[in-house]
């Protein structure tokens, strides 16, 4: 009879193990991804959030790039969802110096432009067959050359008329922003 007991023991005490280590990575883990911040793994203040479709851009601004970061918040806390490649500032190509991407049916534009006579950076869209209708958002270059633009839509490319810079002077400069190269 002791034989059956612990042998009805031992399968006992493993699934305990298991369930007690299942525990434990879900705790560590819901810990881990409990805030944005964690979830960067950043200990500097230098990320700007912003709320964007159902979750969370985090940009970070530094010397030497722009990154930015889709966040969601999940049973277990934030993850990351989408981690574009970042804007290099060091490039002298204007057409590189910006990226957009889609989540949750909505698009996000950003980028960074040195110049210090930049005014606005403005995204038009024009009227689909699907009757979308005409949009046209303009947002301030900031201080430190960046920007960026929510889209409540998908866009899939960007054509020579749909992305303009406005200069000081009133000046407009389409994609591929050659002129300013």
């Amino acid at each position: 009879m002791k034989r059956m007991i612990s042998g009805a023991v031992l399968p006992a005490a493993l699934g305990i193990l298991i369930l007690l280590a299942i525990v434990i990575y879900t705790g560590t883990y819901s810990y881990n991804h409990s805030s944005i911040s964690k979830v960067l793994n950043s200990e500097d203040g230098s990320w700007t959030f912003i709320p964007f479709a159902q979750g969370e851009i985090a940009l970070l601004n530094d010397d030497k790039e722009l990154d930015a970061i889709y966040l969601k918040k999940g049973l277990l806390g934030w993850n990351k969802v989408i981690e574009p490649a970042p804007i290099p500032k060091n490039t002298q190509a204007y057409n590189q110096r910006f990226s957009f991407f889609q989540a949750d049916g909505q698009t996000f534009i950003f980028g960074y432009f040195p110049s210090d006579d930049m005014k606005t950076v403005t995204f038009k869209d024009e009227p689909s067959s699907f009757g979308s209708g005409s949009l046209e958002i303009s947002y301030r270059v900031g201080e430190d050359g960046s920007w960026c633009i929510p889209v409540n839509r998908n866009i899939s490319s960007l054509n020579g008329d749909d992305l303009f810079v406005t200069l000081d002077d009133g000046t407009r400069i389409s994609y591929p922003f050659t002129e300013l190269n």
